[in-house]
């Protein structure tokens, strides 16, 4: 089987190649070329090694009986638990299991309870509204409530109640900190300028410090919030940080001034409140910053080092395990040091969840369960961009993503999380994300094995988006040069017509700024943008430059597909398979001719095979083999070829000849229009040089889509994509299989190499991705078995899938 595209030749990243230690098998010249006999193999399905990670099917499910779980706890909209105790101690209870039952809602929509317009959450969030908040829990009280009004976005009817609570925290901050305790209402004593000076009483906690400055940030989206207040919070997590450590303690006074690892936690977190509303306009237009301040990067390397992230038993804690996530999203870090802080900590969550749904220490506990439900529900959501971070200036927009992920899922009607990656992790791992995004303002240093992890993502089925930061030409001089020279030396970068896709997909742009890309014909491999879109998103300018919003959600629903944007760790990756033994093994030809796209989705086959070996046992090995060169190959040693293209081509007699040669001599050609456009007017040419071939339509009816031969399954009506449904009108073309000679070419004007890769690039006239792994499956396994019952009855049309 051809190695993975990772494993690329360095002094030509671009290009796959077979296993540099072995390499193909060499065909045996001297065999007899007409000797084709079925193969006989031997089916049987092979269990893929067990995740050690929780899949994103047990999240879901964990999702949905913690949020049972919960909803079983309330009774007329309260808590039952806490009605035999003073109901006033209980209000911030009340509101932090809202406040997860709504996030429950937005990661699983199982349960339409809990929908942000349902009457069920409609009686919980009034019900929380009338709660009166006691002043020894105060902080935390109002700091949650805030953050569930904000969320579920009812205008008018919450801003009275919001605007209470706000001044409640606004009244009690005491040198950007909080204690447990609400100060009595002040409205108006207090100037912002007085925030900067102490009170009378002892400021408090960081702990309650963390809630007030996130009930602020949430009230924030109804009430403005002044800069000065930000610049005082800041203040006081820069002053109780532990210089040497970068970590925080609970307080910074008195006899506890160990740091926490809860606390740290806390810290980061707010830090990144802070600078989301005091960075936007400083960063927005300057580049050759450092995206962190001192303090900020002092305590994401502590949680970086080690295991550090993994403390407090790995997120068994649930105030811990929600301060986790906060810190993840607000940095965007997929990663903390060696941890993908989600997925293993996502997973020990799962496994620590009750029969009754109850998640922490195995106690029913409405809390605990609150919490890891947060952690679960934030962190599951549809990474909207994977940015990519590098030595020097990776991120001259340090809240660019944080920003549009607020407008995509406001224009998508999705929630979207953002994520940081590196190279020093696999990029198998990226394709939880249809984009990847590289922008500086001067040229990176990517090695060789960088390049071709890019290159492989891509392949892969990923897109990759550039940009120049600042506009300047520097970069995107490296980007031409370099960049993507090296990732894509086949292939040159164009201007992107104003009618493309990626200017109209979802929205329609008044001014479109310029973009460039790489295209293999079928699908967009690279955008580059030489102008400073991003800039506009880092300073939240949604109003003055929607474009440039509007912009970066048609490159997302370009690559993502315009509907199941799939969840943080779903994944099109398919393992290795364990190898073939000879006798179980296919061989195929890849027909090359001289045209970059002849292998224009060179991951497919390999993705292909993967599924075939865990599926079947069969292995499924590839050869390059010349156009004119086919009629030679002898068909008992590889008895399918594969011809397929995105562009026009016109064979010469001598290729016409040999395809002809290895067809009459028993082979089997596949034949197909790789995205379904332009390269179909090149098979009909080659198709009219079969003369007096016997055709026949296959369907979902015929031996071709039905289990009629070992390993083969029962297909019905395979979906195809919404887009190739609406091109098509519901019709997709049949299946042609082209009887000629000892042998047979199968014709799909419909793609199926770009939908091999499982992923859901919108404007492929082509299969859904299982759909397309299932064809193929069995147009080889029929294939290899001598095609039995060739002359099928032409069935009804192909048709399938949902607009």
């Amino acid at each position: 089987i051809i190695g993975t595209a990772v494993a690329l030749a360095a002094k030509d990243p671009a290009k796959t190649t077979a296993n540099p230690a072995t390499g193909p098998a060499p065909l045996d010249a001297g065999a007899p070329q007409n000797a084709f006999q079925p193969l006989k193999l031997q089916i049987a399905k092979r269990e893929m090694p067990a995740s050690k990670w929780a899949t994103d099917a047990e999240i879901g499910t964990a999702i949905d009986k913690a949020a049972a779980f919960l909803k079983s706890q309330f009774d007329g909209g309260k808590l039952k638990e806490y009605d035999a105790k003073e109901r006033t101690k209980c209000s911030g209870a009340d509101a932090l299991a809202v406040y997860a039952l709504m996030q429950a809602g937005l990661a699983s929509h199982t349960d339409p309870d809990l929908d942000l317009k349902s009457p069920y959450l409609k009686q919980l969030l009034d019900t929380m509204k009338s709660l009166p908040v006691l002043e020894q829990s105060g902080t935390y009280t109002r700091g949650i409530e805030l953050t569930a009004l904000a969320l579920a976005n009812r205008g008018k009817e919450d801003a009275p109640e919001i605007k209470i609570l706000t001044e409640g925290l606004l009244d009690s901050c005491n040198e950007g900190g909080w204690p447990y305790a609400l100060q009595p209402k002040r409205v108006g004593s207090r100037t912002t300028k007085q925030y900067l000076q102490p009170a009378p009483e002892q400021w408090g906690d960081n702990s309650n410090s963390q809630y007030g400055a996130l009930g602020l940030w949430s009230a924030s989206d109804y009430f403005e919030i002044n800069a000065d207040v930000w610049d005082v919070i800041e203040k006081h997590w820069t002053k109780t940080q532990v210089p040497a450590t970068g970590q925080w303690p609970y307080r910074d006074k008195g006899d506890n001034v160990a740091p926490s690892f809860s606390m740290t936690l806390a810290g980061v977190a707010s830090m990144f409140v802070c600078h989301d509303n005091l960075d936007a306009a400083t960063f927005g237009d300057k580049v050759g910053r450092e995206p962190f301040s001192e303090p900020l990067a002092k305590a994401l390397t502590w949680l970086e080092t080690g295991h550090n992230i993994m403390s407090a038993g790995g997120g068994k804690v649930g105030y811990s395990a929600y301060g986790v996530e906060r810190a993840g999203l607000a940095s965007g870090f997929k990663y903390f040091g060696e941890h993908d802080w989600y997925k293993e900590i996502g997973t020990n969550i799962v496994h620590e969840q009750g029969a009754s749904g109850s998640i922490g220490n195995g106690k029913s506990d409405v809390v605990e369960t609150a919490y890891h439900l947060l952690f679960l529900a934030r962190g599951r959501h549809p990474i909207l961009m994977n940015k990519l971070r590098f030595d020097h200036f990776w991120a001259n927009r340090p809240s660019d993503l944080s920003h549009l992920t607020k407008f995509a899922g406001r224009e998508l009607e999705k929630t979207f999380n953002w994520q940081v990656i590196t190279t020093q992790h696999d990029w198998s791992d990226w394709l939880d994300c249809p984009v990847l995004y590289i922008a500086s303002h001067e040229a990176a240093k990517f090695s060789d094995e960088d390049f071709a992890k890019i290159r492989a993502y891509v392949d892969a089925g990923g897109m990759l988006f550039t940009q120049a930061d600042g506009s300047t030409p520097a970069f995107t001089e490296y980007v031409h040069t370099v960049l993507a020279k090296k990732v894509f030396p086949d292939y040159e970068l164009g201007k992107v017509p104003l009618t493309h896709e990626l200017y109209t997909v979802q929205m329609q742009a008044k001014v479109k700024p310029p973009l460039e890309y790489i295209t293999n014909g079928s699908r967009v491999l690279m955008v580059h943008s030489p102008t400073d879109i991003s800039m506009y998103w880092q300073q939240d300018a949604m109003k003055s430059h929607a474009d440039a919003f509007q912009t970066a959600i048609n490159l997302f629903v370009y690559a993502a597909g315009r509907s199941d944007f799939g969840n943080r760790v779903a994944s099109s990756f398919i393992p290795d398979a364990p190898a073939a033994t000879a006798g179980n093994l296919v061989k195929v030809a890849r027909v090359k001719y001289p045209l970059p796209t002849w292998n224009p989705e060179p991951y497919a086959w390999k993705r292909f095979a993967n599924y075939l070996g865990w599926e079947t046992s069969v292995g499924v090995q590839t050869f390059e083999t010349d156009m004119d060169a086919l009629g030679n190959v002898p068909i008992a040693q590889m008895p399918i070829a594969h011809l397929t293209g995105t562009n026009p081509y016109a064979p010469n007699p001598k290729e016409l000849q040999s395809l002809q040669q290895y067809v009459n001599n028993g082979g089997t050609l596949i034949l197909e229009a790789c995205g379904g456009g332009t390269f179909n007017e090149s098979a009909h040419k080659i198709l009219s040089n079969f003369k007096d071939a016997k055709v026949t339509k296959y369907g979902h009816k015929s031996a071709l889509f039905s289990a009629s031969a070992p390993g083969m399954v029962d297909l019905g009506r395979p979906k195809i994509r919404a887009f190739a449904m609406k091109f098509y009108n519901r019709n997709a073309p049949q299946i042609e299989v082209y009887a000629i000679g000892k042998g047979r070419v199968i014709y799909s004007e419909v793609d199926l190499s770009t939908s091999l890769l499982g992923s859901k690039t919108y404007g492929i006239k082509g299969y859904e991705g299982e759909a397309a792994l299932q064809l193929m499956r069995n147009i080889v396994l029929w294939s290899a078995a001598g095609a039995p019952d060739a002359g099928a009855a032409a069935p009804p049309p192909v048709v399938g899938g949902t607009p």
